[in-house]
Formats: C-alpha cells, sequence, structure tokens
C-alpha cells in the first residue's frame, strides 16, 4: 500500500478547490463502483462458501469482500468531510479511525488472500494432511481470530504508541509520525505487505504448478486446467503490477496527481484480489446466473398416457321362436 509521507508546503487539494471536488469525485466514483464489484461477488459465494475442506476459498473470499466494503465505505465517508471542509484539528480522531480502517483492511485483504494460497497448497499437494488439519473446528476458530485480529490493530492504531490518520488535503492517508511506533510498527508492516503482493504468490503458484506437472498430476490440457492456469497467471500479474506502482510512489514528498494515482491503487488492489475469481470461477457464474433465474423451468417428464382398449363386442345370439309356418 502506498504511505504518502512527509507534508509539502501547499496541500494539493486545498478546501473548496476545483482539484479537491475533482478527484474526490473520482475517488467517490472508484468506491461505489467497487462496492457494487464485491457485493456481486458475495452473491456469486453465497451457496458455495461452507465450512468443508474445498469450499473454504470462498469463505475466505467473503471476508476479503467484508474487509474491503469496510475501506470503501470509510474512504467515501472521509471524502465526504473533506468535501464539507470538516476541520482536522477539532475532528482529528474522526481521520484516525477512517485512517485506521483503510489502513488495516488493507493488511487483512493480504492476510486472506494469503491464506487462499497457502490452503490451496494443503488441498492440492497434502490432500491427507489437509483432510485431517482443516476441519470445521478448525475453520471456525480460524475466521473467529481473524476478525478479533482485524479489530484489535484498528483499535491500537487509535492509541498514543502508534496510529495512522487520512489526510483531507492529499485524499490519502497518512503515518501519525507524532506517535513512537508508527513508522517502526505501521511502516515495517507496510513494506511487508507490499513484498508479499510482489513475490509470495509469483513463486507459490509457480512451484506448486511445475510439482503437479511434474507429478502427473496436471497437463494444461483440458478446459478446467487451461482456465485455472490463467486464473492464476491474471492474479500475479495484477499483483506484480501493484507491488511495482506502490515502489513507485512510496517516497517521500507527492504532488497532488502522485497523490491521486496512489489512493486509486490502494482502492483498486482490493478489487484486483477478487476480479479473477469472478471472471473465471465457473461455480460463482452458475450462481450468478440463478439471480435473473432463480426457479429455471425443468423439462417435463414423458408419462405414458394408458389408452383403455375396447372391450370386444360381445356376441347377440338371435333366438328364433318357432312358428306354425316352421313346423309344416
Amino acid at each position: 500500500m502506498n504511505n504518502v509521507t512527509g507534508r509539502p508546503p501547499l496541500e494539493p487539494f486545498p478546501p473548496y478547490s476545483y482539484a479537491l471536488y475533482g478527484a474526490g469525485t473520482e475517488l467517490v466514483l472508484i468506491c461505489v463502483m467497487s462496492i457494487l464489484l464485491n457485493v456481486l461477488c458475495l452473491v456469486g459465494t453465497r451457496n458455495l462458501a461452507r465450512f468443508v475442506r474445498t469450499n473454504v476459498t470462498y469463505l475466505l473470499l467473503r471476508m476479503i469482500c467484508y474487509v474491503s466494503i469496510t475501506c470503501f465505505v470509510s474512504e467515501f465517508i472521509a471524502i465526504t468531510f473533506a468535501f464539507m471542509n470538516v476541520d482536522f484539528d477539532h475532528f482529528k480522531i474522526l481521520y484516525q479511525i477512517l485512517g485506521a480502517i483503510m489502513l488495516h483492511s488493507y493488511f487483512f485483504a493480504i492476510v486472506a488472500s494469503m491464506t487462499i494460497t497457502f490452503h490451496r497448497i494443503l488441498v492440492v499437494a497434502f490432500p491427507d494432511y489437509s483432510n485431517k488439519l482443516i476441519t470445521e473446528r478448525f475453520v471456525k476458530c480460524y475466521l473467529l481470530v481473524y476478525v478479533i485480529l482485524y479489530l484489535l490493530c484498528i483499535a491500537s492504531s487509535l492509541t498514543p504508541i502508534m496510529g495512522a490518520y487520512f489526510k483531507p488535503g492529499k485524499l490519502n492517508w497518512g503515518l501519525d509520525h507524532a506517535k513512537p511506533y508508527s513508522d517502526t510498527v505501521i511502516g515495517t508492516m507496510n513494506i511487508i505487505s507490499n513484498y508479499i503482493i510482489g513475490y509470495v504468490n509469483m513463486v507459490v503458484y509457480t512451484v506448486l504448478l511445475a510439482y503437479l506437472f511434474m507429478t502427473k498430476r496436471i497437463s494444461f490440457q483440458t478446459a478446467t486446467e487451461k482456465r485455472m492456469t490463467i486464473q492464476v497467471a491474471l492474479m500475479i500479474i495484477f499483483e506484480f503490477g501493484f507491488y511495482v506502482g506502490f515502489e513507485l510512489l512510496n517516497r517521500g514528498d507527492t504532488t497532488g496527481t502522485e497523490s491521486l494515482i496512489a489512493q486509486n491503487l490502494n482502492l483498486l488492489f482490493f478489487d484486483s484480489i477478487i476480479l479473477p475469481y469472478l471472471i473465471l470461477c465457473r461455480n460463482i457464474h452458475n450462481e450468478l446466473r440463478k439471480i435473473g433465474n432463480p426457479n429455471p423451468a425443468r423439462p417435463a417428464k414423458m408419462v405414458a398416457l394408458k389408452v383403455k382398449q375396447p372391450k370386444p363386442p360381445i356376441r347377440q345370439h338371435v333366438i328364433r321362436t318357432r312358428t306354425n309356418a316352421d313346423l309344416v
């Protein structure tokens, strides 16, 4: 994630300026579109997310969506405050809360994404071990710890020890350098998370695909295998691209254009995690198709009609009555 540090003499987006309203409107549009995209992902995974070994990925994907939506809503509120010129000094605690939510939403989206990666390693490379480890109780405990740590990290950024805040003059978040451990703890977490984005999935998925190919468990010939390979390739390309962008912009003072690009990258990163699944996951596609046609018409069963056969005609015997003429 890009951390805009330093404080230039003149803020690039002063209050009530055309630059502020133009840049803020662009960020608001990204937030709205991203919220809709994440809601679409939540709808597409609503029946797939279960505490079953092979369906844990969809649970983690939903956690990413929830964290992302929280970040987008916080961004929307912060930009609204900037439009209204809510005084930073008098309402600093509000800007600190919003900045902490954005910051740690980014960190925990990466945590959930890395959990998906290592879950796939266990399921694919060590299926027997994953059956014993990934139980319903284990998954529930993990999700509970995930939520608790997320809330604790946000709360820790509101203490006198360390913190971050949203900068209305830059429309971006920054570290609170007045607190002693902001640079040491949060700054280090930011650097590590950037390197995780750039290299972990690239290395892990390359090794995993090579292992599957060498053990002849994958041939890259079937449509499913090709779709899986394209999905992995998209993930790696997206993440490495964001890593390069974060590293290029993660330096000292920034201009208004650089600050706006940095915040665009921060927001679009969340979308880049779920897009490969929305584009290439057939199970999600099937769930989304059910929205417009929740009760698909079933083909009518062929029922054999029993036709009653007409009864054979009853033989009628004509009884002739003797007359006097017959007797002659």
